[in-house]
């Protein structure tokens, strides 16, 4: 099934003339009626609304596998630097046997957590602040969008 963005254009002065900002209004991209509804009602506020299309990974659609013990180990080295400082066959052991105890949710929160930190830093197209960030993302017209799960501000 098709997903939509409900976008709000704002026109705003600037130095020399005026600007827009492209503002997505849906925290996830909606069926059909529902971004009608929401465009309707914001038409109705006087707002310059418009529909986009997206594609959208998630759910069954994500291409997702597993980490393969390499990538595991290396991930762990890097979101625990202070645990898994050498690259020999003890600091292996102790990673696999780190990743077989991690359990409840404080454990997962703060790997996670780590986690997101290592993620490339995206910049914000409205407040142009880097932040680190997880979370569902979309394609359209070939650019990619993320609605963030999880930020970070950059350290």
């Amino acid at each position: 099934m098709e997903r939509y963005n409900v976008i709000v254009t704002s026109i705003f002065p600037q130095p020399g003339g005026f600007g827009t900002a492209r503002t997505v209004i849906n925290p996830q991209p909606l069926d059909i009626e529902a971004a009608s509804d929401l465009a309707t009602e914001r038409r109705n506020q006087g707002a310059v609304v418009t529909l986009e299309a997206v594609r959208t990974i998630t759910g069954g659609t994500m291409k997702a596998k597993p980490l393969d013990d390499l990538e595991l180990f290396e991930l762990l080295r890097a979101a625990y630097p202070e645990k898994f400082k050498d690259d020999d066959d003890e600091t292996w052991d102790a990673a696999q046997q780190f990743a077989d105890e991690i359990a409840g949710w404080q454990d997962v929160a703060d790997l996670l957590g780590r986690v997101v930190m290592l993620t490339m830093p995206m910049e914000s197209g409205l407040t142009k602040r880097l932040s680190h960030c997880l979370g569902s993302v979309t394609f359209n017209e070939g650019s990619a969008q993320m609605i963030a799960a999880v930020r970070r501000d950059v350290a």
